[in-house]
């Protein structure tokens, strides 16, 4: 695989898509749009307004973020804190890119101010507010909008911790800029004591080998002669127009697959492949890692390949990607439906139902199995998977091959609009393969 994708960037004649300028992080507010005293950071110490000098880190595309922490005093309980963004008149708003860091044990919910509401709108007042859905990655949470939307205020609300949430960044796209990667499956380059691909799409990280017992590793550093390779795979192609990428990738191509719908991208040819051009719209390094934004005219495809030149630092032993999102442009189709089923056909899927279950009941579950030999708890043992909500309580589940097989679960926790509900659940139903009957 690797020669194959030394071969094709050394073609002379690979086929590229050319960039012509794709302004897709056109920012939907500035500064001076921002109603500075409505602002506000409420918690268990009231309400403060934002610094002057806090917003505009937070509002920036380029910038490296900021810190906006609600106070509370000591001793604080577990209850609910809220950051409210408030403009100075209704912004339309096609998507916005929140980073924030919660208290452990948390759940974060984003909320817009409804137009028949009060200005600049109460947290407690749960009817004068609209719950937007959000895809979560690591600490990030992309929320695209409906189309022809807009509000005068939204609301960062955190509950189940009595630690104060920070916001990192909070930046504002008039684009409906949508995350397509938890819609994906993935595909990479996998060494020795590499970890599963899959778990990007799940909202963590993934690195392509690690070192053994001795710290050693096998493989040679990643390099432009030692390539490393992700894909994202589609069942169906997709328009796509950006790519958000924290890794310690720091030099990179993408590639469009254009092969046949029946072709795995993993095992297509190089004449499958066409080279995406792109523009970088923000790229900062720290000390271990790269963040960056690139953006490419639409290219309408059913697998995303990033690969891998050179880390940062330079010839690191193991590739790293915390977050690979492809985004795109919804303009004005109608927002897609949770995905239920984004697995291999060869894959799992779990479907089970909660009793009483809360309205809105959105979060994760954590499922564990049987070790073939009794022992103590161990953390190898439990996977953290999403659960996508459907009717009447039921919810389903992806469930990746590389966890092997098992019929114990552990227990479920439904992070809500005000609160958390927990139900210890001890199912026996087996895990099925897709389009199987469930185990009787």
């Amino acid at each position: 695989m690797k020669k194959q994708l030394l071969a094709m960037l050394l073609c002379v004649g690979l086929a590229s898509i050319r960039l012509e300028g794709a302004e897709v992080h056109e920012p939907a507010v500035t500064v001076g749009g921002i109603d500075l005293a409505a602002t506000q950071a409420i918690g268990g110490n009231g309400a403060d307004a934002i610094a002057p000098t806090t917003l505009p880190a937070l509002l920036d595309l380029q910038g490296a973020g900021g810190q906006w922490k609600a106070a509370t005093p000591a001793g604080a309980k577990t209850g609910s804190f809220h950051h409210r963004l408030a403009f100075k008149q209704a912004v339309e708003l096609g998507a916005f890119l929140a980073e924030v860091e919660s208290g452990a044990g948390s759940g974060v919910v984003f909320r817009a101010l409804k137009a028949d509401a009060r200005y600049p709108g109460d947290p407690a007042l749960d009817a004068d507010w609209e719950t937007l859905a959000a895809t979560k990655t690591g600490n990030r949470y992309d929320v695209a909008c409906a189309a022809d939307f807009a509000t005068r205020a939204l609301l960062c609300t955190q509950t189940g911790s009595a630690d104060p949430p920070t916001i990192r960044r909070w930046n504002l796209f008039t684009n409906r800029l949508f995350n397509l990667t938890p819609y994906a499956v993935a595909q990479a380059d996998i060494g020795p004591f590499g970890t599963d691909p899959s778990r990007v799409i799940q909202g963590g990280g993934w690195q392509n080998t690690g070192p053994d017992k001795e710290g050693k590793y096998i493989v040679p550093p990643v390099s432009s002669v030692n390539l490393s390779w992700f894909t994202l795979v589609w069942e169906k192609p997709q328009p796509l127009s950006a790519v958000r990428l924290l890794s310690n990738a720091d030099q990179f191509l993408l590639f469009a697959f254009e092969g046949s719908d029946r072709a795995n991208p993993a095992l297509a040819s190089d004449k499958d492949w066409q080279r995406v051009r792109f523009e970088a719209a923000f790229k900062q390094k720290t000390q271990n890692e790269t963040e960056c934004s690139v953006t490419f005219p639409a290219v309408t495809t059913r697998a995303l390949k990033l690969v891998i030149l050179e880390t940062h630092p330079r010839e690191r032993q193991a590739a790293m990607i915390r977050e690979f999102s492809a985004l795109t442009d919804l303009g004005n189709r109608p927002l897609p439906e949770p995905n239920a089923v984004a697995v291999p056909r060869d894959g799992k899927v779990l479907k089970f139902s909660v009793k009483n279950c809360p309205d809105r009941a959105a979060g994760w579950f954590y499922v564990s199995w049987l070790p073939d030999q009794p022992r103590g708890w161990d953390a190898r043992d439990w996977a953290r998977l999403e659960a996508v909500p459907g009717s009447n309580g039921e919810f389903t589940c992806a469930i990746p091959e590389s966890l092997g097989a098992f019929d114990w679960f552990g227990g479920i926790t439904f992070t809500l609009k005000a609160g958390t509900f927990t139900q210890p659940m001890s199912l026996s139903t087996k895990i099925n393969r897709c389009g199987e009957e469930p185990a009787k």
